[in-house]
């Protein structure tokens, strides 16, 4: 069982440090998200199966491509741009295109990451994030939305698993939509996924609103196809238009009829009222020819003016045909909409789409979604109730992080004992490794074998031992040592004492990293973790906190955690961790954390007082070491020794 566990908090630390950003674990969190500066997770368990390790980093591979190209590092706030309304159906757009951007770029630049989030996108399917086909009662704007998102991933990004529900899901995109419609709303999504443009990570945002543009114009357009439609199939056949007018006079009855020839609907004529309902055509279409004694003259706001000519006798009456010519604005009196008989074609990014009442009526509903109408298409979204399923099973792998108590000058008598430990074995030992060190400088430098000790000064040696100067390359060294003071280990400040003899030793081994320019950092543990100062090769100062209280408890695996993390964050070619403890410790948890720092190149050194650890002793093999009480700092010291 221990075998299949992966060490996910160095894991995550490990995959930050290499794409540049840092990531953070915030209990009161709902689900993994960015402040644009680094990647905050709910939950991380020190050690879970293969699956979690897919949820974590994936996550973590996902946010951190917002951080570098939506955020681009906090130069950006995310924000829309100018011009674009933020929308639900908006916002589901831009996140499902700008997905599908930042994971093809941060693929080009990190080769293992597309891996890593197929990898997510496969757990997301065994936890049924991913539907494969939309549901009956899916709106028209989740449909859009996640149409969009399942066409890029398994199209473009190459998350294949997704191709069956990308298929179904446009195949139900373009029966909803029309199918040419939905080409242009792809044209516009490709411009922001796919071609290279100027707009970087405002240009989803842009697409977005072009597209919801598109499908509200192209519903408009088709209302007045479908009234056109319509008054052709009342207009059919023989139809009478009554009308009354103050202004006309007729010396016969006192009223006019007019009298289509059977083709009233298809004539490209006009009638305009005046704005107060004089007028009523019992077809709403223009009227006919007409019959009459003299010329009728309507006068409206619109200031149209109507012109017949006819042919007939001379008593003014009109026969044969009859031609109308408009003017200016026209405005009819028909349930409070304009209505045009003529056949002019539509115009804009919506024209011609040629879409039922029911796609155009999709396309509305589409558009006016609300924050309750359209699924959440965000992968962490997705991720939140499985990140809080973890977090319930894991409350109890937290350790509170403190600061030292004490400082170095409290520490007088260890000062003393660190001393002696210096003069008997650090001191020798750091001579060796400066020794050592120049012996590689003198032979880099002058292609000579073997060294004079009495002539390095000659060859502008220096006492950087591990700053190896080799065609260029300089490497450096970072050593974490972690110390165990629990209360068995007893009191810091009693002679004999394993608690003093290993301050004792890590102070001594303080001055060696100091003295050959080995950047260091000390911490302590029990129930709590005592971190120290930040990784540096200066001396130590009398002002410098020092922990010198007993901290009861033995949470080893997880203040290995959090060293672990410091040293992964480091830059240094060489890093080291020095773990020493009188204590048992939970193997499962220990054994994931080790082997996940040593995937990422720290070497992990054990230091076991007493019989304790023995179960570290099965996995680390040669690389812990035990010892009695009495020679802690002794042991400590050889621990450093034995890694360099």
């Amino acid at each position: 069982m221990s075998t299949m566990m992966k060490g996910l908090r160095i894991a995550a630390a490990a995959l930050g440090r290499r794409l540049g950003v840092t990531v953070s674990v915030d209990p009161f969190a709902s689900t993994a998200y960015t402040d644009g500066k680094r990647v905050v997770l709910p939950v991380l368990p020190m050690a879970g199966p293969q699956e979690q390790e897919d949820l974590f980093l994936g996550l973590v591979a996902h946010e951190a491509f917002h951080i570098r190209h939506t955020f681009l590092k906090g130069a950006y706030d995310g924000t829309p741009p100018d011009g674009v309304n933020r929308t639900p159906f908006i916002k589901g757009l831009q996140n499902s295109l700008e997905d599908a951007r930042i994971e093809n770029l941060g693929g080009k630049q990190y080769r293992g990451a597309p891996k890593l989030l197929a990898n997510l996108i496969d757990y997301g399917i065994r936890a049924e994030w991913f539907p494969d086909a939309p549901k009956d009662d899916t709106t028209p704007g989740t449909l859009a939305t996640f149409a969009v998102l399942y066409r890029y991933r398994a199209h473009f990004l190459g998350q294949h698993t997704l191709d069956t529900a990308a298929t179904n899901w446009e195949a139900a995109a373009r029966q909803a939509f029309s199918s040419d419609l939905w080409d242009r709303v792809l044209v516009i999504a490709d411009k922001a996924v796919i071609a290279k443009t100027c707009h970087g990570p405002e240009g989803p945002w842009i697409a977005a609103q072009a597209i919801s543009d598109l499908l509200q114009e192209a519903a408009d357009q088709s209302q007045p196809e479908q009234s056109q439609d319509q008054g052709g199939d009342q207009g059919q056949g023989n139809s009478q238009d009554k009308g009354q007018s103050e202004d006309d006079s007729n010396p016969g009855d006192g009223s006019d009829q007019d009298q289509s020839d059977g083709q009233g609907g298809g004539q490209d004529e006009q009638d305009q009222s005046d704005g107060q309902g004089d007028s009523q055509g019992q077809n709403g279409e223009g009227q006919g020819e007409g019959h009459g004694n003299g010329s009728d003259k309507d006068q409206g706001q619109g200031n149209s003016q109507g012109q017949n000519e006819s042919q007939g006798d001379g008593n003014g009456q009109n026969e044969g045909q009859g031609q109308d010519q408009g003017q200016g604005d026209s405005q009819g009196q028909s349930d409070g909409d304009q209505r045009d008989g003529s056949n002019a074609q539509p115009s804009g990014p919506g024209k011609g789409c040629n879409l039922t009442p029911d796609q155009a009526e999709n396309c509305r509903q589409a558009v006016a979604s609300g924050e309750d109408d359209i699924d959440k298409s965000d992968i962490a979204d997705m991720a939140e109730q499985v990140l809080q399923k973890i977090a319930a099973g894991h409350q109890n792998e937290n350790i509170t992080e403190s600061e030292p108590r004490h400082r170095v000058s409290d520490a007088f008598k260890v000062k003393t004992s660190a001393d002696m430990l210096y003069r008997q074995i650090a001191g020798p030992l750091e001579a060796k490794l400066w020794a050592q060190a120049q012996e590689e400088v003198f032979t880099s430098r002058t292609g000579t074998s073997g060294i004079v000790p009495t002539a390095l000064h000659r060859h502008a040696t220096t006492g950087q031992v591990f700053a190896r100067r080799l065609e260029g390359d300089t490497r450096t060294m970072a050593v974490k040592v972690l110390l165990d003071l629990s209360g068995s280990m007893g009191d810091t400040k009693t002679l004999g004492a394993p608690a003093h003899a290993v301050s004792a030793a890590a102070m001594a081994l303080s001055k060696l990293f100091s003295s050959l320019g080995i950047e260091y950092s000390i911490s302590w543990f029990g129930s709590t973790y005592s971190k120290g100062r930040d990784f540096s090769s200066a001396p130590l100062r009398q002002n410098e906190k020092w922990e010198l209280s007993c901290l009861s408890g033995t949470c080893l695996a997880q203040a290995m955690n959090l060293a672990g993390s410091d040293l992964v964050y480091c830059d240094q070619e060489r890093r080291i961790l020095i773990v020493l403890t009188d204590g048992d410790a939970d193997v499962v948890a220990t054994q994931a954390t080790d082997k996940a720092l040593l995937n990422d190149g720290v070497d992990v050194r054990y230091v076991l007082l007493g019989d304790a650890g023995l179960a570290i002793t099965q996995f680390a093999g040669d690389r812990a070491g035990q010892a009695p009480a009495n020679q802690a700092g002794k042991a400590l010291i050889d621990a450093f020794r034995l890694s360099v």
